[in-house]
C-alpha cells in the first residue's frame, strides 16, 4: 500500500537516492525513485511528491519534477509520444509514436561512441563538417585521391594541365 502523504520542495542537493525536502515548515528525509534505467538529479527548489510505504511515514519515498517546466516539453508531444527532458536546460530527445527521434541540444551536443558506426540514409549537414582521420566518399580516401594531369577538368571545363595532388 502506497500513500500520498506531502507536496514538498528539495532543500538539498541529493547525492545517490538519498534526499532531503521541506514541506510545511517540516524538514524530512526520503529515498528518491525512477524509472529503471533512467536517472536525474534535481536542482534543490524542485517539487517532490513524497508517498509514505505500507502507510508508515518514518518511510518515505519520492518522485521529483517540475511542475513549471512540464508544459514545455508536453505542449511538443503528440499521442504516444515520449520524451527525456533536461527542465534546466530545456534540452530534450522526443521518440515519436511515429518511430522518429527529435533531439533538441540548447548547447553543445558531443556524441561518443567507442564502436564502429553505420549510418542508413540521407543526412544533411547544415553548418560546417570536421573530420579527424579518414574521409572515405565512393569508396576513395579522400585525403590521398589525386587526379593525373589532362584527366579532370577546371571550373570552366578546361582540362587541367597538372596532377591535382593530395590534400593538405
Amino acid at each position: 500500500m502506497i500513500e500520498i502523504i506531502k507536496k514538498a520542495i528539495t532543500t538539498l542537493r541529493r547525492t545517490g537516492v538519498s534526499g532531503q525536502c521541506s514541506f510545511m515548515g517540516s524538514t524530512t528525509n526520503y529515498e528518491s525513485t525512477h524509472p529503471y534505467g533512467l536517472y536525474s538529479i534535481p536542482k534543490v527548489g524542485s517539487m517532490v511528491i513524497l508517498q509514505s510505504v505500507l502507510g508508515d511515514e518514518s518511510v518515505k519515498v519520492g518522485w521529483e519534477y517540475d511542475n513549471k517546466k512540464v508544459a514545455t516539453i508536453s505542449s511538443l508531444l503528440g499521442e504516444g509520444d515520449n520524451a527525456v527532458f533536461n527542465p534546466e536546460s530545456n534540452s530534450y530527445v522526443i521518440f515519436r509514436a511515429s518511430g522518429d527521434i527529435e533531439i533538441v541540444a540548447s548547447g553543445s551536443a558531443n556524441l561518443s561512441i567507442a564502436a564502429t558506426t553505420t549510418h542508413t540514409g540521407n543526412m544533411t549537414i547544415t553548418g560546417n563538417l570536421t573530420v579527424t582521420g579518414t574521409l572515405i566518399a565512393g569508396g576513395k580516401d579522400i585525403n590521398a585521391h589525386v587526379h593525373s594531369a589532362g584527366t579532370y577538368l577546371d571550373s570552366n571545363a578546361l582540362p587541367v594541365t597538372g596532377a591535382s595532388g593530395t590534400m593538405v
